[in-house]
């Protein structure tokens, strides 16, 4: 090829360049066009006309991929969390991870596993089947409490270290709580499942004030999807807070109606764990 022909090849920008004609040696010098079999980058039309021949790129719309947003974890001191703010209200919880003195928590965690009345009840499934709960309950109040098809009959016996923990959480509340579920979970093997507090009787938007002694274990919150999700949980914020011995957690607000909580099993090995969650009931 000439000097002038790759120069002329070398200004042809932004489209395909033609083949060029090849010098036939026993033609003596004189241009001889390529073979069609040999021309390259070319294809026909219907018409039979020769086209440059486009290889086809994917371009990418720049289309947004649907994540699960990160979890949140709560670990230090915080009296005013906003979780979410719906036309149901908004929805708050207070964390006071040191709110009893550290040098009585082991005296009061031997006293409240020790005098508790507790028990391995049973939950009832929608479909009637019952199974052993995963941990063991006890109930005080001035009133009867229903969940998951189980009535806790009402024990207005106090013992007298719930009753003192009662009036700490209502100075720091200004409520009055007239009842208090305990779990003990007995090692990594309990846990109790998804799940909201809001059974008639603890009235609408109720508060409920959880405190705990022993290990520590895990506390999960998930956002309730929207109606058009139709129950599905996968892109729903959730919320964890590793529930230390000594603290306490106020759940308040919408919290029930737009959240749901759980302590989930795990696979490492847990010591025990006792909670109280104190709570308002009313007469149905």
């Amino acid at each position: 090829m000439s000097s002038n022909d790759k120069r002329r090849r070398a200004r042809i920008q932004g489209s395909w360049a033609p083949p060029q004609p090849r010098r036939s040696a026993a033609a003596g010098g004189q241009t001889k066009t390529e073979d069609a079999s040999e021309v390259k980058h070319q294809s026909r039309t219907s018409f039979g006309q020769s086209i440059p021949e486009q290889r086809f790129q994917y371009v990418d719309q720049g289309q947004t991929k649907r994540e699960q947003p990160p979890d949140i974890w709560i670990e230090h001191e915080n009296e005013d969390y906003i979780l979410s703010d719906e036309p149901s209200g908004i929805s708050r919880i207070r964390y006071y991870p040191k709110f009893f003195d550290e040098q009585k928590l082991d005296n009061m965690y031997s006293t409240l596993k020790e005098k508790l009345p507790w028990e391995q009840r049973r939950d009832v499934k929608r479909n009637g089947e019952s199974y052993l709960q995963p941990r063991l309950t006890a109930w005080f109040g001035d009133l009867p409490y229903s969940y998951s098809g189980v009535t806790l009959e009402a024990y207005s016996n106090w013992n007298p270290l719930v009753a003192e923990i009662k009036k700490k959480i209502e100075d720091k509340t200004k409520l009055h709580f007239n009842s208090v579920l305990g779990n003990l979970y007995r090692n990594e093997h309990d846990g109790v499942e998804w799940h909201a507090d809001d059974e008639p009787s603890l009235g609408k938007n109720p508060t409920i004030a959880s405190v705990t002694f022993g290990e520590r274990r895990t506390f999960e919150m998930r956002k309730n999807p929207p109606p058009e999700e139709k129950g599905d949980y996968t892109y729903q914020q959730h919320v964890k807070i590793p529930l230390l011995p000594g603290s306490l957690l106020i759940m308040e607000g919408a919290t029930q109606v737009d959240w749901q909580h759980r302590i989930p099993k795990e696979y490492h090995s847990k010591g025990p764990r006792i909670n109280l969650t104190y709570r308002i009931i009313y007469p149905q």
